[in-house]
């Protein structure tokens, strides 16, 4: 994210064997309570308000840290498993396995570049678009359902900001010659070919960064405002509170409002990436802040993803208000 290093951490993740996304770079979901995977056969994104949280319940959180595996210590119970997929690369049935026999569902991040993730090694989304890429989709989703059990999916998140060769305007300073309806079509054709073959087992996250730093999401938003359905499982916003005067509400509040209107307050909100700089002298005042306020908004299937790496690592304090806040 724009003044926070995140390029550079995401690039990083890229840069790792995918393959071994889980053993070394994973994104780690965390709950209290019982893992759904071990439970659910299938992912259904409901309305927004249908599961309203409450101030006492249990907030479903996730973690990213630099290094990281499936055995991560930290004293909640994990829930999901975040893989990095470079393109194209096949879906990697063995961490998926690890990750399911644990009670662990896997949140996939599909992007159209190579390792490392840059201009040179990026898949033009017009190829993708324009169907050049079918049979490696299809193989993708027919291993999904292979698989048999329910994976979440994000295509090229943040789009609506500088720094990825997907994004609109430039990465590392080169224009990258995107524009909305080049992403959404690209997104357009991936979910379709995807879910064509995996059916049920598969369901997607619509993830761009929250508004503050960012351009208007508005215009990737891939179907009519207010309309349900049209390949988007989850909406995600990835954002942070950046400096000590940052808050929810002048860091959430109106990229919220903003992303409900436009699906019509029928989706489900998931906080796919989010932290508070541990530089700032509140921020344990601000982790309870993010907490709370986040209870509230993402209702009881909702998950927070906190990452952990960087200028937003947590401190021994930090951790500890973070476990108190979350209970």
């Amino acid at each position: 994210m724009t003044g926070l290093d995140h390029r550079g951490w995401a690039r990083n993740r890229m840069t790792l064997p995918v393959t071994a996304a889980l053993a070394a770079a994973g994104l780690v979901a965390l709950a209290l309570g019982t893992p759904a995977a071990a439970t659910d056969t299938t992912r259904t994104a409901g309305a927004q308000g249908a599961h309203p949280a409450t101030a006492s319940a249990p907030v479903r959180f996730g973690l990213f840290q630099a290094a990281n595996n499936l055995d991560y210590s930290f004293p909640v119970a994990p829930e999901y498993a975040v893989q990095y997929y470079g393109w194209p690369e096949k879906f990697q049935v063995a961490q998926v396995k690890a990750a399911w026999k644990k009670g662990i569902e896997s949140f996939l991040v599909l992007n159209s570049c190579g390792n490392p993730c840059d201009m040179a090694t990026s898949t033009p989304l017009k190829a993708i678009a324009d169907n050049k890429y079918y049979s490696y989709l299809k193989a993708f989703g027919e291993s999904i359902r292979a698989f048999g059990h329910p994976v979440l999916l994000t295509f090229d998140h943040e789009m609506n900001a500088p720094g990825y060769p997907w994004s609109t305007g430039t990465d590392d300073g080169k224009p990258t010659g995107v524009t909305p309806a080049l992403w959404k079509s690209a997104w357009d054709h991936v979910t379709s070919v995807v879910s064509k073959f995996a059916g049920k087992y598969v369901t997607f996250v619509w993830a761009p960064e929250v508004e503050t730093y960012a351009a208007s999401f508005a215009p990737y938003w891939p179907g009519k405002a207010g309309t349900y359905g049209y390949k988007v499982g989850f909406q995600g916003l990835d954002g942070y509170l950046a400096g000590k005067n940052a808050t929810w509400a002048n860091t959430f509040a109106k990229s919220l409002a903003a992303m409900r209107k436009l699906g019509g307050n029928h989706y489900q909100f998931e906080l796919s990436d989010t932290g508070v700089y541990a530089s700032d002298s509140d921020a344990g005042a601000q982790i309870a802040n993010l907490v709370s306020n986040a209870r509230a908004a993402l209702g009881a299937k909702g998950f927070l993803i906190y990452f952990d790496a960087g200028r937003v690592a947590m401190t021994g304090a930090m951790k500890a208000d973070f476990v108190k806040d979350i209970r």
